[in-house]
């Protein structure tokens, strides 16, 4: 009885215990602090985007090494262009971005050719392989093995390729006399061997001169210049063994010479010109007269005579 009397008189009294008052204060102070954030007013997503990128602008920006200047959040203008081209100017002219992009077939493999000349011109040949030349160009083996088997075959491509240009240069229109035929093919022989100089003394001392192939190509091109000429004087049609030396005998002369004029250009031009007509015109004229049965004149020798010294006389 007296335990219930004294809970009675503390319950009338309105007083509470120390512990049960310090809760029910934490209690409404965050009921007061929920109630006071209910109560303001909420920010719209976009509003809180910009200030996002407000608090970001306000913020130091870190450069990264090669990065264009920047000011605040924005480049100074151009400073992507200017961004762009240092890093083209830092790509090598041959990557592959460059070099492997889509071609025709005929300029992919004219493309393949070029640099694998480039290429036997400049380093021992057994050191190289179609790796070497997919490098260079910034492709795939792959694909270079899709238009050429092998090196070899490469090698052969690249020769073939200059042979014939050179045989176009020195070859003249068969329907003229032949002293005109001899002026127009020693003329354009100059003129592509000295367009072309390096390519002309590689293709007869370079790297891969004493290679098989090589050696068949330049000798097939030699034996067209001699047949065409030989046909010239109007005796394809007989052995003639004689002329066909002799006209042999004058590649040999030409080239050497040749050679040795684009490396040191000891003498104008337009005398070597003249000493070569000279050499295939006496050639031409010495063949026509050994030959047993010739059906040379005494009138069309005594022609030939008489234009090749004109030739080897100083003008």
């Amino acid at each position: 009885m007296k335990k219930s009397s004294t809970a009675t008189d503390r319950a009338g009294s309105g007083k509470t215990s120390p512990g049960h008052a310090t809760k029910a204060g934490k209690r409404a102070r965050v009921q007061t602090a929920f109630r006071k954030r209910a109560e303001e007013p909420r920010a719209s997503p976009a509003s809180r985007a910009h200030e996002k990128v407000a608090r970001a602008s306000r913020e130091p920006v870190r450069q990264r090494a090669g990065e264009p200047e920047r000011v605040g959040s924005r480049e100074k203008p151009g400073a992507a262009k200017s961004a762009r081209a240092r890093r083209s100017a830092a790509r090598p002219s041959g990557s592959p971005s460059e070099a492997a992009r889509r071609l025709s077939p005929e300029a992919r493999r004219a493309q393949i050719i070029a640099v694998a000349e480039g290429l036997f011109n400049s380093h021992p040949y057994g050191e190289l392989g179609v790796p070497e030349v997919a490098r260079a160009i910034g492709i795939t083996s792959g694909l270079v093995y899709h238009y050429f088997p092998t090196k070899e075959a490469l090698l052969v491509a690249a020769v073939e390729a200059r042979a014939r240009e050179l045989l176009e240069s020195c070859i003249p229109d068969a329907t003229l006399p032949v002293l005109e035929q001899i002026e127009r093919g020693v003329r354009g022989y100059f003129d592509y061997c000295e367009a072309h100089s390096l390519a002309y003394r590689n293709l007869l001392r370079g790297p891969t001169a004493s290679e098989p192939e090589v050696v068949r190509i330049c000798e097939s091109a030699r034996v067209a210049i001699v047949e065409h000429f030989v046909q010239a004087v109007g005796v394809a049609s007989k052995a003639m063994p004689a002329t066909r030396l002799a006209l042999r005998a004058y590649m040999g002369f030409a080239e050497h010479a040749l050679v040795q004029w684009l490396e040191r250009r000891q003498v104008a031009r337009a005398t070597l010109e003249n000493m070569c007509r000279s050499m295939m015109i006496s050639a031409l004229r010495v063949g026509l007269s050994s030959d047993v049965g010739s059906p040379a004149t005494a009138r069309q020798l005594a022609l030939l005579e008489q234009a090749s010294q004109k030739h080897f006389s100083p003008s």
